[in-house]
């Protein structure tokens, strides 16, 4: 497996490369809080090619969750740029950034985030319903359902499912609108070991047959390795490969 430095680092190769084959790229970033005296984010410089299966591992607080974040434009850092899907994240607001958010990433939350009072086919339909017409949409959603293996579950709310196909519904949410990068915070946190397995394979699976890039936030050495590389955070730095 190669070396972090080799992957992620900038080089005149890697400036060379047009920004199609660069699905994540953030040069130099960093994230204070609490008028600068706490780094979330310490000067991280990090390339992920498109269609790569990325996992992030390290201990809590190291920064990986607001890594994510940061990637999906839901916080900005306080320096540093960051491109995503070849889309210059700086400056973004409003329409833009709710297009972005919408075309580009996909996020699977912590804790599944699912609506309680909402059915299963309604949480997966719930972020394009503003821009799509629901018809379309209906069935683009209980298409993503069957993929996760869940459309008999359709009408359900989410309190009557497991943990685990709670999760798959979270997945498929994130998959409705067909993202280029899914980001997935701690999806197997909250899982027994079988379901966590079972999720990943899910992932996997759905990053093989679509070319997506996926990244995956896990203190699951399990499931780290699974992944085509994996990287480590460690007091808001990347640290070296693990494989």
């Amino acid at each position: 497996m190669k070396k972090i430095q080799e992957l992620y680092t900038t080089s005149d190769n890697e400036k060379e490369r047009s920004a199609a084959e660069i699905a994540i790229e953030m040069v130099a970033v960093s994230k204070f809080y609490q008028t600068k005296m706490v780094k979330a984010i310490n000067d991280v410089t990090l390339r992920i090619k498109c269609g790569e299966c990325v996992t992030i591992t390290g201990p809590s607080g190291s920064g990986k969750s607001t890594l994510l974040r940061l990637i999906a434009s839901l916080d900005q850092p306080t320096q540093g740029q960051i491109v995503v899907d070849g889309v210059p994240l700086a400056g973004l607001s409003g329409d833009a950034l709710a297009a972005f958010r919408r075309v580009h990433v996909g996020m699977i939350f912590q804790g599944f985030r699912l609506l309680p009072a909402l059915t299963v086919l309604e949480n997966v339909m719930a972020p394009l319903l503003p821009y799509t017409a629901a018809k379309p949409l209906r069935a683009q959603a209980l298409e993503m359902l069957a993929r996760v293996r869940l459309a008999p579950r359709a009408s359900h709310l989410p309190g009557e499912l497991s943990g685990g196909e709670q999760q798959r519904v979270a997945i498929a949410r994130a998959l409705v609108a067909n993202p280029r990068v899914l980001l997935a915070d701690e999806p197997t946190g909250s899982l027994d070991t079988e379901t966590a397995h079972a999720i990943m394979s899910l992932l996997q699976d759905v990053q093989a047959e679509t070319a997506m890039t996926l990244l995956v936030v896990t203190h699951d050495a399990r499931i780290a390795a699974r992944a085509q590389y994996r990287i480590q955070m460690e007091d808001g730095c990347l640290k070296e490969d693990i494989g």
